[in-house]
């Protein structure tokens, strides 16, 4: 039997109620991320809160493929066969079938066991930078910071800008060459790169291969650049640990210039400053 559009929509508004009703705000997501996680549940389950969060984003993600779905009635029925398996005769057995699968990915997914982030200071005479890159998705707007600090973690220099319309990828190599032009300004001879795309770290520091020729022309300028500085690390941390620079990053979507901050940062980044600064230790769950 097929899927009527309109035991569909039933289907869409039975998965709709099930969101509604265990979705926290969004307040109560953004809380959990850094304190609630891992300290009042089982360490090898993952959060249930955020469990639920992203089982709304994923629902929330395939919507306009399903609404697509509804207009192609044998389309539908075959969508569902070659994804699940099986038909599905009722609106109840539709939004199982979706529901199931969803929550068994993100099982597979999930760490078993938080994975503790710090932000860790650089060894005595020695400059770090941390970087990052910030892309909106809708528009593509893109924007780029970065926070240079020295052994004691203090603040040296921190640095935004908007940088047009592009991707994350290049926002984050944009968000390291702009990085580098300042230190070779600054004259610094050891320094410390952190950021936190694990793929763009791979591809500069082992010298990966790269098809897209724009993320070329930025390696390139970043592999002539770093030769230069006397002493050089590069290495990734999860974002977790990368607060600050992100910060720098959102930051430069409000801004019309290029703006440089030097030896007082902004009162947008000072808490988090101060909790690099303690130690203080993320748990990452994914």
């Amino acid at each position: 039997m097929i899927v009527s559009a309109e035991a569909w929509l039933h289907a869409w508004h039975y998965t709709s109620l099930f969101v509604a009703s265990t979705s926290p705000r969004k307040g109560q997501i953004a809380r959990t991320s850094y304190s609630t996680m891992g300290n009042h549940l089982d360490s090898t389950q993952p959060n249930s809160l955020t469990l639920r969060y992203t089982l709304v984003t994923s629902i929330e993600a395939i919507r306009p493929s399903l609404h697509c779905l509804i207009h192609c009635r044998n389309g539908l029925q075959n969508w569902i066969r070659s994804k699940f398996g099986h038909y599905c005769n009722t609106s109840e057995q539709l939004v199982e079938a979706i529901r199931r699968p969803i929550l068994q990915v993100l099982a597979r997914n999930w760490h078993k066991e938080a994975v503790h982030v710090t932000w860790e200071k650089p060894e005595n005479g020695w400059t770090k930078l941390n970087y990052d890159g910030s892309c909106k998705c809708k528009t593509g707007n893109s924007s780029i910071g970065g926070i240079f600090r020295d052994h004691n973690a203090d603040f040296l220099l921190g640095y935004a800008e908007s940088i047009g319309q592009s991707n994350s990828t290049i926002a984050e190599l944009a968000a390291l060459l702009r990085g580098l032009e300042i230190v070779l300004e600054n004259g610094w001879s050891d320094v410390w790169l952190e950021g936190d795309s694990k793929s763009l770290v791979d591809i500069i520091a082992k010298r990966r291969p790269i098809r897209c020729t724009k993320v070329q022309v930025y390696v390139a300028r970043i592999n002539l650049m770093i030769p230069e500085i006397k002493n050089c690390v590069l290495t990734h941390i999860y974002r977790e640990g990368n607060r600050t620079a992100d910060r720098f990053a959102q930051m430069g979507h409000q801004l019309k210039k290029p703006q440089i901050w030097r030896h007082a940062p902004p009162n947008e980044v000072l808490r988090l400053l101060h909790e690099d600064k303690q130690g203080k230790t993320v748990l990452r769950r994914r």
